[in-house]
């Protein structure tokens, strides 16, 4: 999303970090003078630690999925706890 946006300006960006989840994200910036693009929702809680701007381009909205093994697709509990998680997510997405 974030290539797609800086091409069509003609521009490109240079990865310096590569990091397997968004959670260590917070903990690499506020080390570095790296910049990350991040969801907004996600960043919230690190306004104290994180000096966080609107990014200077337009982006296009994300979709997130969700993905379980097929044998806990009949589970009970586990489709309860889908259920919850789904429905957190959408309200938060309002």
């Amino acid at each position: 999303m974030i290539d797609e946006a800086l091409a069509a300006l003609g521009r490109e960006r240079r990865v310096s970090v590569s990091i397997q989840s968004y959670a260590l994200a917070p903990l690499v910036l506020m080390g570095s003078d790296c910049i990350c693009t991040l969801p907004r929702r996600f960043l919230q809680r690190f306004t104290t630690s994180l000096d966080l701007f609107e990014p200077p381009l337009a982006l296009a909205k994300f979709q997130m999925s969700a993905f379980w093994h097929q044998r806990m697709s009949g589970d009970p509990a586990h489709g309860w706890l889908r259920e919850q998680v789904f429905q957190t997510a959408r309200a938060q997405g309002r």
